[in-house]
């Protein structure tokens, strides 16, 4: 192997050596993203529930609320005070 040969692959090396750096990093910032998004997932996830639940104490409300007109309607206001303390306790 001539000496201009091994100077060839030296500098073949290196940059395939640069390459494979570089392939690391972008795998590594890759990774932190991947994680965060996870991060953000979870959280979404929780949040939801957390909607979710408070959607069914309010139908849960409305429910007892108009169940309660339904039912005699002379004492409406009775039945909103009712329905207000109701709403309060589930916060």
């Amino acid at each position: 192997m001539t000496q201009k040969e091994t100077t060839e692959l030296e500098h073949e090396l290196s940059a395939a050596l640069r390459n494979v750096g570089e392939q690391r990093e972008l795998l590594r910032l890759s990774q932190l993203e991947n994680e965060e998004k996870r991060k953000d997932i979870i959280w979404t996830m929780g949040e939801r529930a957390k909607l979710k639940e408070r959607v069914q104490q309010l139908e849960e409300a409305g429910n007892d609320l108009h169940d309660g007109w339904r039912g005699n309607r002379n004492n409406m206001d009775r039945y909103l005070e009712a329905w207000r303390k109701a709403k309060e306790a589930k916060l």
